[in-house]
C-alpha cells in the first residue's frame, strides 16, 4: 500500500476515490480513523 504524509502525519492509502478538476480524492487511514484525503498536483498513485 502507499502512503501519503499530511502536516508529518503517515496515512495508509486504502483506495482511490475520484478524480477532480484539480486533483484526487483518497480514502485513507492512520491505523485508528479513516479519512479522506485530497490532493491537488500530484500523480495518480
Amino acid at each position: 500500500m502507499k502512503e501519503m504524509a499530511v502536516n508529518g502525519k503517515k496515512y495508509r492509502i486504502l483506495k482511490l476515490l475520484g478524480k477532480g478538476k484539480g486533483g484526487y480524492s483518497y480514502l485513507a487511514d492512520d491505523g485508528i480513523n479513516r479519512y479522506l484525503l485530497s490532493a491537488y498536483g500530484i500523480s495518480c498513485c
